[in-house]
């Protein structure tokens, strides 16, 4: 399966679009070949398309805007506009769509939820904590209902910014979701990262794997 994959931008002289090799390696382990999407191609979901990508993966890196036409990063807001336009692409087709870290802050200021700034307990920065699963789909891939994960975001989205069409699949303390599945479309958001060393490698690869279509006999 060829998936989709949006870039970072950082400034190193020149405005560049980057991406953590890790996203590659993992997406690779899974089967899937990533397809990198520029930041500056006049339409994203043409060249999505023309490449054959059937699934979209929104990746992490830097702060998410407040609402799909604001920037606070200091940057050109060129991401969201590449990912707004993959976004739309993708669910028009109903493809599946997974958000990781920003990527979820994305999906959920997409449909028309709200994202808390900078008010995370350190406890979410470079660590690992758990995380209580209510979906047993989820958890029976964990094999518990209380798995640890890693953690590396300092905004998150609470419970009351939720956007509608969402329902929490994780939690964690302070009412903070951290994976959330849309209630009709293959939409799925986790706040941790499953490319990055941490616990539970095997149990996460198989939830995205499922997530993407791949696991037979399983639908989440």
């Amino acid at each position: 399966m060829i998936i989709a994959i949006s870039q970072s931008t950082q400034l190193n002289n020149e405005l560049q679009d980057c991406l953590n090799q890790s996203y590659i390696a993992f997406l690779a382990s899974l089967g899937c070949v990533p397809l990198l999407i520029p930041n500056t191609i006049p339409d994203a979901s043409e060249y999505a398309e023309a490449f054959g990508a059937k699934a979209l993966v929104l990746t992490g890196g830097r702060d998410c805007a407040p609402d799909v036409d604001a920037d606070t990063s200091g940057l050109p807001s060129c991401r969201d506009r590449i990912e707004r336009q993959l976004l739309t692409w993708a669910t028009e087709r109903r493809l599946p769509v997974i958000g990781i870290c920003r990527g979820f802050h994305f999906l959920n200021v997409f449909f028309g939820g709200q994202i808390a700034f900078s008010t995370v307990s350190a406890g979410h920065v470079g660590t690992v904590h758990g995380v209580q699963l209510t979906d047993p789909a989820v958890a029976a891939f964990f094999g518990c209902e209380r798995p640890e994960v890693n953690s590396f975001h300092n905004n998150a989205v609470y419970s009351r910014g939720l956007a509608i069409p969402f329902r929490a699949f994780a939690t964690a303390e302070e009412d903070i979701v951290e994976g959330a599945k849309h209630c009709s479309l293959p939409v799925y958001g986790i706040q941790w990262h499953p490319e990055r060393p941490g616990p539970n490698p095997r149990a996460n690869a198989d939830m995205l794997k499922s997530f993407l279509g791949l696991a037979r006999g399983v639908k989440l």
